[in-house]
């Protein structure tokens, strides 16, 4: 990849300011990121992005010097991921015909392209130049007052809040596991259209997750707060 000449710019406000990324932050999340996650997650971008500009052309639409500007970055990140999650369903779903690589051009990768020419001001660049600066974009000087302002209206804390009910039954039953208690009957098949769409068990309405890799319970039917 082509390095060209640019301006080393204050770059502290593109992240968050805290010392330490957030538990439980996906490895996509740049403001969550140490040294070691970054330098991973920069490697790959880059070489992702040098596959997708090649292999649709993108050409001027997606500059060379889409790394220095933290929109694209982003964007193109987001890209990926969903990228990944469209063409790499793990091997339960290998063979099997899915909708998720057309949704991910048409909803995601034509879009996204048409997004980055408005957000990312490209305007300025070109083949061995980046004209593209950023601005702080700083919170008013009077959030603080304000702040205060709205915690002074609000009431006291609890001294002694109630602790959460502890969570109990799996949060996740593989593929193999729940047809065993489908025909067991120790759960329920709820079918559509002659195909099982969702799963009765445990008191819970559970629904499969291509992301979490088996069956999970449906957000509203989840134990806990």
């Amino acid at each position: 990849m082509t390095v060209e000449p640019h301006i080393i710019q204050d770059t502290t406000l593109d992240r968050p300011h805290r010392r330490t990324g957030r538990d439980g932050a996906c490895r996509f999340s740049w403001a969550d990121l140490d040294t070691d996650t970054a330098a991973q997650l920069w490697r790959e971008l880059a070489d992702w992005v040098d596959w997708l500009r090649h292999r649709y052309q993108l050409g001027s639409r997606v500059p060379t010097c889409w790394y220095r500007h933290g929109s694209a970055v982003e964007t193109l990140t987001a890209l990926m991921a969903a990228h990944h999650a469209a063409y790499l369903p793990g091997p339960d779903q290998h063979d099997t015909p899915r909708e998720d690589l057309i949704a991910w051009h048409q909803q995601w990768l034509w879009p996204a392209v048409e997004q980055l020419t408005r957000i990312s001001d490209f305007s300025g660049c070109g083949p061995g130049r980046c004209g593209y600066r950023t601005q702080p974009q700083l919170t008013d000087p009077g959030f603080d007052d304000f702040v205060h302002s709205d915690l002074a209206d609000r009431p006291e804390a609890a001294l002694n809040p109630a602790a959460p009910e502890e969570t109990t039954g799996p949060e996740l039953v593989g593929d193999e596991d729940m047809a065993e208690l489908i025909a067991t009957q120790s759960a329920q098949s709820i079918q559509a259209a002659g195909r099982t769409v969702a799963v009765r068990y445990d008191g819970r309405v559970w629904v499969y997750s291509r992301i979490a890799g088996g069956w999970i319970p449906e957000r509203a039917s989840r134990r806990g707060p």
